[in-house]
């Protein structure tokens, strides 16, 4: 039993537990700050997606995008139903530039949410948000789609959205 601490830090045996305490602390010590560096550091970048997302959702979502993606799928539709959904549609000066915003717009949109990964937070959202709008859109605007890239042999065309559709089925 040691009678003072000067007793206790002299015993050779002792000194080398403190020493190998003293290691542990100077590593927790260093360590939590780095914890704490990267739970902050995700939780920014974590707050940096959601304003994207949010941002990105609030202009695709802006009255004049939101009238050109409406009138767009009604434009498929039609010309669908009539079965002349390329010849027709590309000759028609006032409808074809909103089929093509329409079709642009969805691809920016895959490569946006898609950018990240599956299961990606962005993507979590955007599929809350959009699935329904993405799968009816590639259902109205597929035969148009790979009508264009026969036509222009460019088998890339649209691949993002159709890739999109199909993991959101």
């Amino acid at each position: 039993m040691y009678h003072t601490l000067f007793e206790f830090f002299s015993d050779e045996s002792n000194s080398r537990v403190i020493g190998n305490v003293a290691d542990i602390v100077q590593t927790v010590g260093l360590v939590i700050p780095a914890l704490v560096a990267a739970a902050t550091y995700v939780s920014r970048s974590r707050k940096r997606a959601s304003d994207e997302v949010l941002e990105f959702f609030s202009e695709w979502n802006s009255p004049e995008r939101s009238v050109v993606r409406n009138e767009a799928r009604q434009i498929l539709r039609t010309y669908e139903a009539r079965g002349t959904v390329f010849e027709e549609l590309a000759q028609d000066e006032t409808r074809w530039p909103k089929i093509i915003q329409f079709l642009n717009d969805l691809e920016f949109l895959s490569v946006f949410v898609l950018s990240e990964g599956t299961n990606s937070f962005r993507q979590q959202m955007a599929k809350r948000y959009l699935a329904s709008t993405v799968i009816s859109s590639w259902e109205a605007a597929q035969a148009l789609i790979f009508r264009l890239r026969e036509r222009y042999g460019t088998p890339t065309l649209f691949t993002e959205f159709e890739r999109l559709a199909a993991a959101w089925r």
